[in-house]
């Protein structure tokens, strides 16, 4: 069953940052505190414009709906979309970015706007995401500042 995160879910989702650290190659930059993300994830429990669905067991998927700081039209845009390796050949990622298009729907999003950008599957990612009808728009790209 996918639902909105609750209290209940802090443990799982810090399991699977620990999870994205093993496997992403960017998140290995990203050290997490435990409780700095229990503390964030518990405003974002109580925060009505941002979308925390889990999928208990299985995977989650994050985002938030806001308007532009340059138009009054409000859009969704997910920020971690995450399903534990036994899953991802089944229908697991469908059923939340299904979950997260319907509350996006629910905040009278005009459109969600996806990425697939922690290194582990983005090409199969990307690929699901077109056949659920997404087009590709733009390229991502990061510069690192290291400040000495």
């Amino acid at each position: 069953m996918i639902r909105r995160m609750q209290e209940r879910d802090l443990d799982f989702v810090c399991d699977i940052l620990r999870w994205l650290e093993h496997e992403s190659p960017y998140m290995k930059d990203h050290p997490h505190d435990e409780e700095y993300v229990k503390r964030n994830l518990r405003a974002f429990i109580d925060t009505s414009t941002i979308i925390p669905l889990v999928y208990e067991g299985k995977g989650l998927m994050l985002g938030h709906v806001t308007a532009q700081w340059y138009s009054p039209r409000v859009d969704a845009h997910e920020s971690l979309l995450f399903v534990y390796p036994e899953h991802r050949n089944g229908f697991t990622a469908v059923r939340l970015i299904k979950a997260f298009e319907q509350v996006a729907r629910e905040h009278n999003a005009f459109s969600v706007n996806v990425g697939a950008s922690l290194g582990i599957t983005d090409k199969m990612l990307e690929a699901l995401y077109e056949k659920l009808g997404y087009v590709r728009r733009g390229h991502g790209l990061t510069k690192r500042l290291d400040y000495v």
